[in-house]
């Protein structure tokens, strides 16, 4: 159970475009997922986000506390939380594409020698070797 303060809070425009829903609605219509939930306050161009908490219970007194802070009427959404990805899983689904990135980084191979198919799947590779190091 944690919760994440937004410091300095963020603005979204739409929450149906952010797949941020009503609590109600969202465990009628996903019953076996898991959500986290959101602390938004409505303002006139759109919506403040203030936190995000993994439990209920604990948004609901994280919400008491913004209203003791001076936040007017905060409210209480939730949003489907995301499984972790492994950082290449979405660009080789084989280990062969991963030896064709190592084999490419290794030669010092430029993207312009990359297939145009596996260009970001390269990059994110180059990425990850990077911030390893």
């Amino acid at each position: 159970m944690t919760i994440l303060r937004f410091d300095p809070p963020y603005e979204v425009t739409n929450l149906k475009n952010e797949r941020i829903w009503d609590l109600t609605w969202s465990r009628q219509t996903f019953p076996t997922q898991d959500f986290d939930f959101y602390l938004i306050q409505k303002t006139e161009s759109g919506y403040i986000v203030h936190a995000r908490c993994t439990d209920a219970m604990e948004s609901f007194d994280f919400r008491k506390q913004l209203i003791t802070e001076g936040i007017s009427k905060p409210f209480i959404r939730a949003k489907q939380r995301q499984a972790p990805q492994d950082r290449f899983s979405s660009f080789d689904k084989d280990e062969a594409t991963l030896d064709f990135y190592r084999d490419k980084h290794n030669e010092g191979v430029g993207l312009e020698d990359i297939p145009r198919h596996l260009r970001a799947g390269y990059l994110a590779y180059q990425r990850g070797r990077r911030s390893a190091r």
